[in-house]
């Protein structure tokens, strides 16, 4: 799926351009955002599937700056906030209440938004 298209158009981009520096740049960001992302996920609040994501986001975010992925982070957490202070107030009104937050769509969007400022910029 995307996990395996993004290493192969960078690798491409990187062949044709010669622009090898960002191709190991764009790795090293993956490297170091999964193994956190796995650290976190040992302890017991992300799901292997947001494992997956944060690799993808590593990857697309990383070959214009590692920078890029911070901001996609914080801006993932930004847009969560609404959701989450919903769920703090159903959980207060009903404490039996589901307050599972997805947090796949957010990173998506985040991630989406920060790299479209970043190449228009």
């Amino acid at each position: 799926m995307m996990y395996s298209f993004l290493p192969g158009y960078w690798a491409g981009l990187a062949t044709t351009t010669g622009q090898w520096q960002l191709l190991a740049q764009a790795a090293i960001t993956a490297a170091g955002i999964f193994a956190i992302a796995a650290v976190i996920a040992l302890i017991g609040t992300l799901a292997a599937g947001d494992i997956k994501l944060f690799l993808a986001i590593g990857l697309l975010t990383g070959w214009f700056s590692w920078l890029l992925l911070v901001y996609a982070l914080v801006m993932a957490y930004v847009l969560a906030i609404p959701h989450a202070g919903v769920l703090l107030a159903r959980r207060r009104r009903t404490p039996g209440a589901d307050t599972h937050l997805p947090f796949g769509p957010y990173l998506v969007a985040a991630t989406l938004l920060v790299t479209v400022a970043a190449i228009t910029l």
